[in-house]
């Protein structure tokens, strides 16, 4: 199989707009969030944050028929859709796919002894809600699970059929409960019609309460039946049923043998609901930037226009979306945010009219604006020496850096000549450096393995020595996909690595499984530490490549993705809905990654030791010996740190004293 690496070439024609991504919102402070409900009301139930249309309270905190319960007699407290009393628990909403997930407690649709029953029995009395079909939703719809032998249910809405499947048991066998239920695969359950049936819900444009439930026995032996496998009737979600530990036990043959299991009864079964609301608030004052689409029972599902995000159900609830935060523009341009999107202006490095053929021209550095003097400010970031920008003198061999700044726009500080990495912070007590970029980040759309090499930005230069920091860690997000970060110069150390997985109805389904708060745990997602090179200096390769080509999800909702970032960065489901509004756009998946660049000081030729690898081979470890320390610490108050065997050397103040260690007279008491 081709390993796809990031080619050189692809780097020069791309490499500075991704740098110019981490400073398109640096400008101006990002907008205050959109508020969530209506003013003075309660948007907030246990852990669960309720958006208007749906509200809580008074009548002016929802739109009429979304009104919802918080029920505090419970631990945490309970969202219930309607009023006191309600069956049904909210889950999840989703205000894009106007979409609630409740969970129905108890799960199964009671019946009477003519086996007619509704499903939303005690619900909410209005129509605002309907059953969710697979059509409405990429991400999966509801499905019809019925277990017993010589049964078969239907759905129905009037003469309209919402779904139906039978289970058979056949009339010869003997009347003894069925201890095994047998499934078309053996990792999950999937009914065969011998013992149970699932069928997808293909139509339901009906209100909830008005789906009726109709059974009818088909077998010689109704009792017999029955003792063999106790008929039972689910609505729920798709793939809900098929987790073994959802299906063994609810294929036991009475309640009362789940209960001496300890398992309870009136467990909830979730279920997806869809709703509409009866305006079209597209033309409304102000509801800007808003797009409603007609229902399927004549009511309206609204969301905010291409380019915005947000609540489009309250006034002015749809903001402008920061493109620049993870959009391509071509030709190295530099992207800059505007209300309803984005403009593409001049590369780093450059200024004027970008629309014109050569009308971008090279900028004015700071140093040659300025005669001979150094630069020691970039945009807000502080410039310390050994770093530095402009001629030669300003800056320690190899840790010069370049101040881009485009006419109009606040100056960014860049580590590399590509632009890839920009500079956000250099700490000289800590001897890193913080940088951001929305290039190093491995999104795998196709069945080829790729990779991004470290080596290609971070070859140690002059005095300079680069190394990724142990603060960093390993983000993988997919199904079925592992991630390894190797050694330097890609050998066979591995120095971190992962894999993450997913149910395969989730992959059937094309689903990334998400978890509710910012950290992963191996399904959908996974996080690995970094360990130090044994050779020091930066990692080299990092590959993604999927576990196991023979389930390659081709339906995948979001293709797979790793990258390095600094512990505490990653936020699993702010990434993910960066990704998810992405694809919605047809843009390029970039977010700007936090990363955690250590970094040491190599004494000069003149010493003797340049060629610190050598050095390290020949001697049991880095001393830091009278010609190193005078070469490297230049203030008298300051102290020669050797990093390791073979990483370097850094300079501290003495105890007491504050200031850089690397400038005479820098330290200071």
């Amino acid at each position: 199989m081709a390993h796809m690496a990031i080619s050189f070439l692809k780097i020069i024609l791309i490499a500075s707009t991704a740098a110019a991504l981490a400073a398109g919102g640096a400008a101006a402070s990002p907008p205050a969030p959109a508020p969530m409900g209506m003013p003075g009301c309660h948007t907030i139930c246990g852990n669960i944050s309720v958006p208007y249309p749906f509200g809580m309270g008074p009548a002016r905190c929802y739109w009429p028929g979304f009104n919802l319960t918080c029920d505090n007699t419970t631990t945490p407290p309970r969202l219930l859709l309607g009023g006191e009393g309600g069956i049904l628990q909210v889950q999840y909403f989703s205000l894009f796919e106007s979409s609630v997930l409740v969970k129905r407690t108890p799960g199964d649709v009671k019946i009477d002894r003519d086996g007619n029953g509704s499903i939303f029995s005690g619900g909410p009395d209005h129509g605002t809600y309907k059953i969710m079909i697979s059509d409405d939703w990429s991400g999966g719809g509801n499905e019809l699970v019925v277990l017993g032998c010589n049964v078969r249910a239907t759905l129905k809405h009037g003469n309209a059929t919402v779904s139906a499947c039978s289970t058979l048991c056949g009339d010869d066998q003997p009347p003894e409960p069925m201890w095994s239920v047998p499934s078309r695969l053996e990792s999950s359950m999937v009914c065969t019609g011998l013992g149970c049936c699932q069928a997808a819900i293909v139509a339901a444009a009906a209100a909830i309460g008005e789906v009726r439930v109709q059974l009818e026995w088909f077998g010689r032996n109704r009792s017999a039946d029955e003792e063999r496998m106790p008929t039972r009737m689910f609505v729920a979600k798709e793939g809900w049923f098929e987790k073994k530990h959802v299906s063994e036990p609810l294929l036991l043959q009475k309640p009362s043998a789940m209960g001496a299991m300890g398992i309870p009864v009136d467990y909830g079964v979730p279920v997806w609901l869809s709703w509409e609301v009866d305006t079209n608030i597209s033309s409304s004052h102000g509801h800007g930037h808003v797009v409603c689409d007609q229902g399927t029972r004549g009511g309206y599902a609204c969301r905010c226009d291409i380019y915005y995000e947000g609540n489009p159900y309250i006034p002015d609830g749809c903001q402008d979306i920061d493109e620049c935060e993870f959009h391509p523009c071509l030709d190295d341009g530099v992207c800059t945010n505007k209300d309803g999107g984005f403009d593409c202006g001049c590369p780093p490095g450059t200024h004027g009219n970008n629309s014109v053929p050569g009308g971008c021209t090279p900028f004015v550095s700071i140093t040659q604006a300025e005669g001979d003097m150094c630069g020691r400010k970039c945009g807000d970031v502080d410039v310390l020496y050994p770093f530095g920008i402009g001629p030669s003198h300003c800056y320690r061999p190899g840790f010069n850096l370049t101040c881009d700044y485009p006419s109009g726009k606040l100056p960014r500080l860049l580590l590399d000549r590509f632009g890839i990495f920009q500079v956000q912070e250099i700490s000289l007590p800590d001897t890193t450096l913080r940088v951001t970029s929305s290039f190093a980040v491995i999104e795998a759309n196709s069945k080829n393995d790729f990779g991004f090499d470290f080596n290609n930005y971070f070859t140690s230069r002059g005095d300079v020595l680069y190394s990724l920091s142990t603060r960093n860690e390993l983000i993988l997000s997919g199904c079925n996909v592992q991630a390894t970060l190797h050694g330097l110069d890609n050998d066979a150390s591995i120095i971190s690595g992962c894999t993450s997985f997913c149910s395969e109805s989730d992959v059937s389904a094309g689903r990334v499984p998400i978890a509710r708060n910012k950290n992963c745990y191996g399904m959908g997602c996974c996080q690995a530490r970094i360990s130090e090179p044994l050779d020091g200096g930066m990692p080299g390769m990092l590959s993604l490549k999927f576990a196991d080509m023979n389930n390659f999800p081709d339906n995948m909702s979001r293709p797979p993705y790793a990258l390095i970032a600094e512990e505490g960065w990653f936020d699993n489901r702010l990434v993910s809905d960066q990704q998810t509004r992405a694809l919605q756009n047809k843009l390029r998946f970039a977010p700007k990654v936090r990363i955690v660049v250590d970094w040491k000081v190599l004494p000069s030729e003149s010493v003797g030791l340049h060629d610190l690898r050598d050095h390290a081979k020949s001697s049991s470890g880095l001393n830091c010996t009278m010609d190193v320390a005078a070469n490297i610490c230049k203030s008298k108050h300051s102290r020669c740190i050797p990093a390791g065997t073979n990483t370097g050397y850094s300079c501290q103040c003495w105890e007491g004293y504050q200031g850089n260690p690397y400038e005479p007279h820098g330290c200071k008491g």
